[in-house]
């Protein structure tokens, strides 16, 4: 097999030896080391075998020693395949033009569908995927991922709570599912509002109900701070309280801050890969590959290749690549108590609602230690302490 391929790569000639001297002249081209073979005898006593293109030299000037006389009667090979399309170069090249422009058109994008949203998000959508370079007549290979799609406009817009991207053929499918707002019941139901944690109560308003605590008062978790019970002499009304009580609460975050250390970070600057996959095996395509950064980070996908409206059986790999660079941090022990600070009150921040406030931050125990400043923070923190309970 593997000296056919080379045979056919070379280029071959199928020839007719006639003469009288036929065999002389066949052992003298072996011992000149011409490759003959298919060697057979025709039914007239000629002779018919197969040479390599680059021995018609050879065998011309050794047919002349024993007046043979060869004929040519096939040429097999790429020399020649090539030698026919290059006569042909203008059916050839329009021929590998236009199946280019189908595999081009094949894999564009012809249409985008949205499909779930109301027509205002619909045209927001619309032109926020224009901006982003994904609209008809973009090439496949060179748009995001359908996942780092669906990032985007869940997190770009707060309207929408899940985004389905489909690529079917040329048309890119988006399933909108929009966050619906739930109205409230008209007619609640009775309640009381009882703390959740352990505060000192800071402001009270009611408006509807009857409160049981008042201003600097401590409370408990579970403690009723608005009855929904409102009336006197044990003639109770039973209504739906409703009022909001801001309580002084507390949190305690601990922080450690090494004062040198070394740490990875993404620079900015990246660039995307190209490959072809066929099953698990990938060849790069060197015409769009780079090789810039000594450290990296990257992130793959993969994008299906169609002829018309068939998927071919192999992919366009995508992989982007950021830059990461090392860099020292060195704190001085006053900046790494800042730097602590704002640690701590981040951690804070996130067990917190939006609408809480941070009213004081207490340092209750600090340490420096084998390069390390670890610092305990106290919180004093103004929140909505109250959450609604049924009345039974």
């Amino acid at each position: 097999m593997k000296n056919e391929w080379l045979r056919y790569v070379k280029g071959s000639i199928s020839i007719t030896i006639t003469g009288e001297n036929k065999i002389p002249f066949v052992n003298e081209c072996l011992n000149s080391g011409v490759e003959l073979w298919d060697l057979k005898t025709l039914s007239n006593g000629d002779f018919n075998c197969c040479i390599l293109l680059k021995d018609i030299r050879k065998i011309r000037s050794i047919r002349f020693k024993y007046k043979c006389k060869i004929r040519f009667q096939k040429r097999i090979g790429l020399p020649f395949f090539l030698k026919k399309a290059f006569k042909n170069a203008g059916f050839s090249v329009g021929a590998l033009l236009f199946l280019a422009l189908i595999f081009l058109l094949s894999n564009m994008v012809w249409d985008i569908k949205i499909t779930g949203a109301a027509p205002d998000l619909e045209y927001k959508l619309h032109k926020q995927l224009t901006k982003e370079g994904i609209k008809r007549g973009a090439l496949q290979f060179f748009i995001p991922s359908p996942q780092e799609i669906q990032k985007r406009l869940t997190d770009t817009n707060s309207e929408i709570t899940w985004v389905g991207v489909n690529v079917k053929g040329t048309v890119l499918h988006f399933r909108i599912v929009e966050k619906t707002i739930q109205k409230p019941p008209n007619k609640l139901k009775p309640r009381h509002l009882v703390a959740t944690k352990k505060a000192v109560i800071e402001k009270i308003f009611v408006e509807k109900g009857q409160a049981l605590v008042g201003i600097n008062d401590y409370v408990e978790p579970g403690q009723v701070l608005v009855t929904g019970l409102v009336g006197k002499d044990k003639k109770f009304k039973k209504v739906a309280a409703k009022a909001e009580v801001i309580g002084e609460t507390w949190y305690k975050s601990s922080v450690e801050v090494t004062l040198n250390k070394k740490i990875e970070v993404l620079t900015g600057k990246n660039y995307t890969n190209y490959s072809v996959k066929v099953s698990n095996t990938s060849i790069p395509i060197p015409l769009f590959n780079k090789k810039e950064f000594s450290k990296t980070e990257s992130m793959k996908s993969v994008v299906p290749v169609y002829f018309l409206k068939w998927q071919l059986p192999f992919y366009i790999g995508k992989e982007r690549v950021f830059e990461k660079e090392i860099i020292e941090l060195n704190y001085t022990v006053d900046q790494a108590k800042f730097t602590a600070k704002e640690i701590a009150t981040r951690n804070v921040k996130q067990l917190l609602n939006t609408d809480a406030k941070i009213k004081g931050i207490k340092v209750l125990r600090q340490q420096t230690t084998n390069g390390k400043v670890v610092m305990l923070f106290h919180f004093q923190v103004l929140e909505n302490i109250g959450v609604y309970n049924s009345i039974r």
